[in-house]
């Protein structure tokens, strides 16, 4: 599977554009997590959000899911807040 592969995710996601597809945020973000992410959205001035694997996206929003924070934080100028 190319996820296996992957280290870090860049992503749209919604619950309603889910929906259209026959899933839920928490389906797509459940997957995630058991293919060893955690998940993170930018929260301004250079920072991260650490996010719970049950959030809703209930508006449309941008969220990184990552298997290595620390890898990734050293690559990047941003903290994690």
């Amino acid at each position: 599977m190319v996820l296996a592969s992957t280290r870090c995710i860049y992503f749209e996601s919604s619950s309603s554009l889910y929906a259209r597809y026959g899933y839920t945020c928490r389906d797509v973000f459940r997957m995630l997590k058991g293919e060893g992410f955690s998940l993170y959205r930018a929260a301004g001035a250079g920072t991260l959000q650490s996010l719970p694997f049950d959030h809703a996206s209930e508006e449309i929003e941008n969220l990184i899911a990552l298997k290595d924070l620390a890898e990734f934080l050293s690559l990047t100028d941003l903290t994690l807040v």
